[in-house]
C-alpha cells in the first residue's frame, strides 16, 4: 500500500529503527529477544563481539536520531536491558579470567578457533592488555 503511494518507500528503513530499539531494550522482557541479542553479540568463545554490539548501538541511535547516551539510557533503563548489560560484563570477565589463566600455566594468551585457526573475538579486545 505505501509504495503504491511513493514508489520509493522503504518498509525495512521504517521498520529497522523500531526493531532495533526494541531488541535493545527489550521493555517486556522476551526471551527471544534476548537469545536473538545474545547470539548476535557474542562470540564463539563466549566473550563478547565489542565491535558489532558497538555498530549495533551506533546504527539505531543514527537511524532513531538519537545519541547514542540516550539510547544506552533507554537501554539500561528497563529490567531486562540491565540483565542483558550485566550478562555481557560477566561474559567478558569470565574470558578474560580465562586468558590469565591461560597466561599463568605459561600457555598462549590467545588460543585460537580451530575452525578459522585465528585467536577468538574477544581475545583480541584483551590484547592490548598483555
Amino acid at each position: 500500500m505505501a509504495r503504491g503511494v511513493d514508489p520509493n518507500f522503504s518498509v525495512l528503513r521504517s521498520v529497522y529503527p523500531f526493531a532495533l530499539r526494541r531488541m535493545l531494550s527489550n521493555p517486556d522482557g522476551s526471551e527471544l529477544i534476548t537469545r536473538t541479542l545474545s547470539r548476535l553479540t557474542r562470540a564463539s568463545d563466549g566473550g563478547v563481539r565489542w565491535r558489532f554490539l558497538n555498530g549495533l548501538v551506533s546504527d539505531a541511535a543514527a537511524l532513531l536520531g538519537v545519541r547514542r547516551r540516550q539510547l544506552a539510557r533507554e537501554m539500561t533503563s528497563t529490567r531486562p536491558g540491565r540483565r542483558y548489560i550485566l550478562g555481557l560484563v560477566r561474559a567478558q570477565l569470565w574470558t578474560w579470567a580465562k586468558v590469565l589463566r591461560r597466561v599463568g600455566m605459561g600457555l598462549s594468551p590467545s588460543p585460537t578457533d580451530t575452525a578459522t585457526g585465528r585467536p577468538f573475538a574477544s581475545d583480541l579486545f584483551l590484547r592490548p592488555l598483555l
